[in-house]
C-alpha cells in the first residue's frame, strides 16, 4: 500500500531521541466524535514512552458552556436530520471570510484566554482538532505563543479550517494527501499514523477467536459497518442493502447510539454492538469494512489490513474523504446498491487472493 506507508522516523512530531530541552508537550484534542481523542491519546502514549511529559486537554473545555453545548450536541443531530445544512456549512467554511466569522467568533475568540494559560510551561503544542489549530495560530499572531506548534491532520481530505499561518508543522499519515497542500499554500509532512500498536499485531489467531465468539461460521462472510462513535448516517439502509448478498453477516458498530443498537439488534443476520474498546479484534474478524466517514477508523482498518468500501458517506468531511480516498484508489466508493454489492464482492476476492499468496 504505497499510499499509506508506516514510517519508522516520524520526525518532526516525535524526535528520536527526544530532545531533553523540549520534553514538555501539550496536546489539544476535541471531544466531538472520537477520532480527535484517539489520535491525541495515541500520540501521548508514544511520547511518554520516549520520556516526555505530556498533557492532553480537550479544547471544547476552553469554551463557554453554551458554545460548548453547541459544538458537542449539535454535530450529530445536524448530520442526521439536516445533512444539507452540514454540507453547506462545510463548503462555506472553505472561504476565509466565512471561516473568520463563524470559527473565530464562535470557536476561537471565546477560548483564547484559557488556551493561553494551558500552553504556559510547555515546549511544544500539538493539535488534533481544527478549531484548536486556529486558536494556536491566533495566539502566535498576537505574540502570545512562542513554542513550536504542530497540527496532525486526521482526515485524508484537507479543509481550510485546519490551516493557519501561525502553525509551524502540519502532518498527515497519507502520502497521497500531500498533493492537496498546494491548494492551501502550505507544506505538509508525512508521519506514521497515530494508531495503536495493537492494530498492527498478527491477527490470524485473533480473527479465529473473535469469529468463534461472534458465532460466525467459517463459510460466512462478515462485513463490519462503521459509522463513527455517534453511530450516525443512513446506517439501517446500508445494513439492509448489504444483507441482500447471500452468505453475509453484518457486524454493526453503533458506537454511543443506543437507539440504533436497540433498533438493529433483532434484525436477522445482524450483530449490533455498542461502544467497544476491542476494535482491533472486531476488525480482524471481519472480511470487509463498510464505512461512511473516513478518519481514524479508516486508518485503523488500513493498518490491520481490512479492505474498505465507502457507502452513503455523511455530509461534509465524510463525502470529501470518500472522494479523496477513491481518487487514490485506497477505497471503493459505492454510489448505488449494485455498486455496493460489486465492491464488497471484489474486496473479498482480492483479500482471498492475498491470503492465498497469489
Amino acid at each position: 500500500m504505497s499510499w499509506f506507508p508506516l514510517l519508522e522516523d516520524d520526525i518532526p512530531l516525535i524526535d528520536k531521541p527526544l530532545d531533553p530541552t523540549r520534553r514538555r508537550i501539550l496536546i489539544l484534542t476535541g471531544s466531538v466524535g472520537a477520532g480527535h481523542d484517539s489520535a491525541a491519546y495515541e500520540l501521548r502514549n508514544m511520547l511518554q514512552s520516549r520520556g516526555a511529559y505530556v498533557e492532553v486537554q480537550d479544547y471544547i473545555d476552553a469554551l463557554p458552556l453554551l458554545i460548548r453545548f453547541l459544538y458537542k450536541e449539535s454535530y450529530g443531530p445536524t448530520i442526521q436530520y439536516a445533512p444539507w445544512a452540514f454540507e453547506l456549512m462545510f463548503v462555506l467554511l472553505e472561504y476565509t471570510l466565512v471561516q473568520y466569522c463563524v470559527i473565530y467568533f464562535l470557536g476561537v475568540r471565546p477560548s483564547l484566554s484559557k488556551v493561553e494559560k494551558w500552553v504556559q510551561g510547555f515546549d511544544s503544542v500539538v493539535s488534533t482538532y481544527p478549531v484548536a489549530s486556529q486558536a494556536l495560530g491566533v495566539l502566535r499572531g498576537r505574540n502570545l505563543l512562542d513554542v513550536t506548534t504542530f497540527t496532525y491532520l486526521i482526515d485524508p481530505a484537507f479543509h481550510q479550517t485546519w490551516f493557519h499561518n501561525g502553525i509551524d508543522v502540519y502532518a498527515t499519515p497519507y502520502v497521497d494527501a500531500i498533493s492537496q497542500a498546494s491548494k492551501y499554500n502550505i507544506e505538509v509532512n508525512q508521519v506514521r499514523p497515530l494508531v495503536g500498536e495493537k492494530f498492527s499485531k498478527d491477527t490470524t489467531s485473533t480473527r479465529i477467536a473473535m469469529r468463534q465468539r461472534l458465532g460466525i461460521h467459517s463459510t460466512e462472510l462478515l462485513i463490519v459497518v462503521v459509522s463513527g462513535s455517534l453511530g450516525i448516517g443512513n446506517v439501517s439502509k446500508t445494513v439492509s442493502e448489504i444483507l441482500r448478498l447471500p452468505g453475509i453477516r453484518v457486524l454493526l458498530l453503533c458506537g454511543h447510539n443506543e437507539d440504533l443498537r436497540m433498533e438493529m439488534q433483532y434484525c436477522s443476520g445482524v450483530i449490533a454492538l455498542g461502544w467497544r474498546m476491542d476494535l482491533e479484534k472486531l476488525y480482524a474478524a471481519a472480511d470487509v469494512m463498510v464505512h461512511n466517514a473516513g478518519g481514524m477508523s479508516f486508518a485503523e482498518a488500513l493498518v490491520i489490513g481490512i479492505p474498505v468500501v465507502m457507502y452513503l458517506p455523511i455530509p461534509g468531511h465524510g463525502r470529501a474523504n470518500a472522494s479523496e480516498l477513491a481518487k487514490w484508489g485506497a477505497v471503493s466508493w459505492a454510489k448505488t446498491p449494485e455498486e455496493l454489492h460489486a465492491s464488497i464482492t471484489d474486496a473479498v476476492m482480492q483479500r482471498s487472493r492475498v491470503r492465498l499468496g497469489n
